[in-house]
């Protein structure tokens, strides 16, 4: 899945296009009924809080007791709605949440990418030390959605999905 506008193209998610509605559909609602407000413990960009997880620098991050994975149980991933890591040059997680002021917002953040390369070298001319790459880090792109407008999309992306369902049951 990629996100576009006139300026930029970028590769957000590789899933099916039913799975994507399926998990943008349910963290929409959620965000909808302001169910994705971020938990006080995160304090910095959920894109810097999830790099450092993935460096191994969890110390002051608050883990909760489900499951998500092969990863960690860290709070912040209620949040978390697909990534791009092994397709695209570009390494992105994509979230979704409340803002203190009942907006939605959608948010692409820059993954470190040698935290997730199985094989590396430091060599190579692309590789860049873990705290370089946090200086002036900042979200790749940040968009803010009002409940009226999110309730009209999810109506609209349900719609969709469910006659995507219809017509995958037809074949």
């Amino acid at each position: 899945m990629y996100y576009q506008n006139k300026e930029t193209k970028i590769l957000i998610g590789v899933t099916s296009a039913g799975t994507f509605a399926e998990q943008f559909i349910k963290s929409l609602s959620l965000a909808v009924e302001q169910k994705l407000i971020l938990d006080k413990s995160i304090i910095q960009n959920l894109g810097y809080c999830w790099n450092d997880i993935l460096a191994g620098r969890k110390d002051k991050l608050t883990l909760i007791n489900e499951d998500y994975g092969e990863f960690v149980d860290w709070v912040g991933l209620k949040y978390y709605l697909f990534g791009s890591y092994a397709d695209s040059d570009l390494y992105v997680s994509t979230w979704l949440y409340n803002d203190q002021d009942g907006n939605i917002v959608f948010e692409v953040t820059e993954l470190f990418k040698w935290s997730i390369k199985k094989t590396y070298s430091e060599q190579d001319p692309e590789f860049l030390q873990y705290l370089e790459f946090l200086k002036g880090y900042q979200s790749i792109i940040k968009v803010i959605i009002t409940p009226g407008y999110a309730k009209d999309l999810l109506e609209n992306i349900q719609t969709l999905y469910k006659l995507f369902q219809q017509n995958e049951q037809k074949q």
